[in-house]
Formats: structure tokens, C-alpha cells, sequence
């Protein structure tokens, strides 16, 4: 979990995982320990995420942002600390990713959490430009809801009905989606529904 702690240069690691793979609780949890250890931490999270004035985990573990990507000062906020945990970084726009390339580049270490696929199975842009550029990648694996296969996308619905509509991002509505298979997701992309649970 601390790898970069030990590390002899400060690293942009991409944590990615599909909704509901644990993503903020890893974060909250890190952000905890640091705090704990008296280290210079600021957690934030871009401003297209309009679900919360804070990061939460369904756990109900929370912490407000110390800031938040894209108000103004914000780059100079992430330039004091020395650990910058970033939440929903999917959100993120390309640009703003460079940037945090760059802080990372100054000696702070920059870890994102955030889903890598939309629900349409395609790359969000900022996802893919952490990607690009990111010194590491973990994935943060978690269940199929469906099944026990290994979650690798995510399934958004409405009262049971697989949602194929074109609104990629829906933020404040992430009881709609669930973690599912490849296997499941194309089975309900083919019915309509979302699968029977195993």
C-alpha cells in the first residue's frame, strides 16, 4: 500500500478499478495513516464531481477536500504537500493530468484513484492520460456482481434495465452502475437486463 513512501523519487501511481471495487476506502485509508504520521497530505478531487463537498467511501468513512482540481489556486494548493491523494480522477480533464505529471515531477507523490472504463466499455480521457504518463499502475480488483468472476467493467441500469444511452458521465447516480464480468456485461447488453446473481 506504501510503496512510495520508501521509494528514492516521488511517483504518479494510477489506481483504477471498476465502481464499487473499493477505490475511495484505499485512499481514505492511506490519507488517514499519513495524517496519523504527521505527513504533509492534502486529498482532493476534480470539480466535475458534484456529488459531495468531501471524499467518501460507502463504509461511511469521509474526509473533506482540502481542495479541489480546477478552482482557481489550485495547483499551487497541490504544490504545498508532499503526498497528494486524488480521488474520481476519471474526471479529470488531459490538461489538468499534465499538470499533476509536472508536480510530481517537483518531488511530491501524487497517488489517483479513479474507474478506468466508462459504461460503454471505452477509456475515460483522463483515465487514459494517466495511463500514458503514470510511473505505475495498480488495479484495484474486486467480484462480479452477477458472478465470481473478476469485475472489468461497469453496468449501468435503471430499475434493472441495462441503460445504453449515450450520457457518460451521470454523476450522483452511482447506485445505478454495478461491477459485472465481460462475460455478464455482454450477456445484458444482449437481454436488455441485468443478469440473474449466481
Amino acid at each position: 500500500m506504501f510503496i512510495f513512501l520508501i521509494a528514492a523519487y516521488s511517483k504518479l501511481i494510477f489506481n483504477y478499478g471498476t465502481v464499487s471495487s473499493g477505490k475511495s476506502l484505499d485512499l481514505l485509508k492511506i490519507y488517514k495513516t499519513l495524517k496519523l504520521r504527521e505527513k504533509n497530505v492534502r486529498c482532493t478531487k476534480p470539480k466535475l464531481d458534484t456529488r459531495d463537498d468531501g471524499i467518501f467511501s460507502r463504509t461511511g468513512l469521509k474526509e473533506d477536500c482540502d481542495f479541489i482540481i480546477g478552482e482557481d489556486n489550485w495547483e499551487e494548493q497541490a504544490n504545498d504537500s508532499d503526498f497528494l491523494l486524488i480521488d474520481e480522477s476519471q474526471f479529470l480533464t488531459e490538461n489538468e493530468v499534465e499538470t499533476i505529471r509536472s508536480i510530481a515531477n517537483r518531488g511530491i507523490n501524487v497517488m489517483c484513484y479513479g474507474l478506468k472504463n466508462t459504461f460503454t466499455t471505452k477509456t475515460f480521457p483522463g483515465s487514459q492520460r494517466l495511463l500514458e504518463l503514470a510511473d505505475e499502475l495498480k488495479e484495484i480488483e474486486t467480484l462480479c456482481t452477477f458472478c465470481n468472476n473478476k469485475a472489468q467493467q461497469s453496468l449501468k441500469h435503471c430499475n434493472g434495465i441495462v441503460d445504453k444511452g449515450d450520457k457518460i458521465i451521470d454523476v450522483g447516480y452511482e447506485s445505478k452502475y454495478l461491477p459485472c464480468c465481460n462475460f455478464c456485461f455482454e450477456k445484458a447488453q444482449k437481454t436488455g437486463k441485468i443478469p440473474e446473481r449466481n
